[in-house]
């Protein structure tokens, strides 16, 4: 039965025919990307160890847990920093005024990121044959 019903699926060719298809074709559509996804991720983790899924993980578990840890509202912080660009509000005066809030805005928001991709060292250093990232970050630093 349940190959009968795949036989009868449309895949469509773009996002536009994606989005104009049946909602059974949409769902067959996104398993597929889902699973592939997956299993690329499974195979980049067991060819070199990096576990992309586990780190992605961390990130959203991070992420949702940072606004109540540290008392901030994400969304706010992407509205004052948008807000200070945008000089039909403030203009320029209002934006040099407002400079420690565009700092402190930027910083708030791109330090989890940073700190995702690199741990929590910002340095880069090349790695010797063998060498994994981590060891290559602290000869680098010592």
């Amino acid at each position: 039965v349940f190959v009968n019903q795949l036989s009868n699926v449309k895949i469509p060719t773009n996002f536009g025919d994606f989005m104009k298809a049946e909602r059974q074709d949409q769902v067959v559509v996104v398993g597929i990307a889902g699973v592939s996804i997956v299993t690329s991720l499974a195979v980049i983790n067991a060819m070199y160890g990096t576990n992309p899924l586990g780190r992605t993980w961390e990130i959203l578990t991070k992420f949702s847990t940072q606004e109540k840890r540290r008392k901030i509202q994400v969304n706010d912080w992407i509205d004052k920093y948008n807000d200070l660009h945008d000089d039909s509000k403030d203009g320029v005066d209002g934006r040099n005024d407002s400079y420690t809030t565009l700092v402190n805005a930027y910083y708030e928001l791109v330090t989890q990121f940073y700190e995702w991709g690199w741990g929590q060292s910002f340095h880069f250093a090349y790695q010797l044959p063998g060498e994994t990232f981590k060891q290559a970050i602290a000869r680098h630093e010592y």
